[in-house]
């Protein structure tokens, strides 16, 4: 993206560029769908940044749906479980490896580790997903109170108007998720959906893969997609284009079409199982980064604001390693599972492959061994 924006088309300079890469990292939400829809806003307002949000997540939310159907018709048969087997596996190793890049960049003192160590064994003995966020919004107000004040903190306008911005924003989201939930006729399921959703992109500090830790209680929980084929949803939010979180839609997908939303399943049932995860997860994204975009403009310049996103994104490293863990376990810490972890481990932390390669010779590895 900075090749193309800034290195050939020069519509930002670098400079403009990290500052607004600096305020995606700081919002809850995909960075890279944010960082997109911030770009077409600094060229041509917001009814161009919408355009650009959907061109960056539709491609992917077309792929999703198809592989989705694919998986609910041939993903029990032998050859294709056990390719399952090897790119879980590989997913794993990339779990951990982000987990502990993560944490080199936000264990700072003994209460941001504190705050990674607790999420980890909270998760792990079975504390909800929800209680060990709330921990972590409470790591990051002790990283807020904890932090001095900096010179250059701002009380400007921009900031001030971002709250109104925001309320007007997430008010249609609110009002339909209200009406899912208390409109006659519509499954419970539906309503459930949209609420994972949002609360998943709200509670992303740290990355996509932080907030997939919720998708994966809550779709183990509610029965739209057991812990032991998790990976299987994140192995397609990884192959498919645009972002990670995509991997919601895949569940919602599944979820649908098996009748676990309720609404007797099929393809219909899919279909609004796909498309709900996309508009809460993507719509709240992009309305968060339209409501802050003119802070992309200054930068982030709040040192109590950094304080507590670090001790949130400790907490959020914690959750990365128990999901990679679970992967782990979840494939019975069978010999070949644990050496294809290792090696993608390995292979991802001193880059020698990108993602779709290791995940392309997991598939190999899995599929020949079936």
């Amino acid at each position: 993206m900075q090749s193309e924006v800034v290195d050939k088309r020069a519509w930002l300079t670098q400079e403009q560029f990290g500052r607004a890469l600096g305020l995606c990292f700081f919002l809850p939400g995909p960075e890279a769908q944010q960082m997109v829809t911030w770009i077409a806003w600094k060229l041509d307002g917001w009814r161009s940044a919408i355009v650009a949000a959907l061109a960056f997540i539709l491609p992917g939310l077309f792929a999703c749906g198809v592989l989705g159907y694919a998986y609910v018709h041939y993903g029990r048969l032998p050859a294709v479980e056990g390719a399952l087997v090897g790119v879980r596996a590989v997913v794993a190793g990339i779990l951990f490896v982000s987990a502990w890049r993560l944490a080199a960049k936000s264990l700072e003192g003994w209460g941001q580790g504190m705050a990674s160590l607790g999420a980890f064994l909270g998760l792990c003995f079975g504390v909800p997903f929800a209680a060990v966020a709330a921990v972590a919004v409470v790591a990051g107000g002790c990283g807020w109170w904890g932090t001095p004040a900096g010179a250059t903190e701002s009380t400007s306008p921009a900031i001030r108007r971002l709250w109104w911005r925001l309320f007007l924003g997430l008010l249609p989201f609110l009002v339909l998720g209200l009406a899912l939930h208390f409109f006659p006729g519509v499954p419970a399921g539906y309503a459930r959906l949209a609420g994972v959703s949002a609360f998943a992109v709200l509670s992303s500090f740290g990355g996509a893969y932080a907030a997939l830790s919720l998708w994966r209680t809550q779709a183990d929980g509610l029965g739209w997609l057991t812990s032991a084929r998790f990976g299987d949803a994140l192995v397609v939010g990884e192959a498919t284009p645009g972002p990670l979180m995509l991997a919601g839609s895949f569940i919602g997908f599944v979820a649908g079409y098996q009748g676990a939303l309720g609404g007797g399943g099929g393809l219909g049932c899919a279909l609004i199982g796909l498309f709900i995860p996309a508009v809460f997860t993507f719509g709240i994204s992009t309305t968060l980064i339209l409501a802050a975009a003119p802070l992309g403009e200054v930068g982030i310049a709040s040192a109590r604001f950094r304080g507590a996103m670090t001790s949130v994104t400790a907490a959020a490293a914690g959750a990365l390693a128990w999901m990679g863990a679970m992967l782990v376990l979840g494939a019975g810490a069978r010999p070949l599972p644990v050496a294809l972890t290792l090696v993608a481990a390995i292979a991802s932390q001193r880059r020698w492959a990108g993602v779709p390669a290791l995940l392309g010779v997991g598939a190999l590895v899995g599929w020949a061994l079936a």
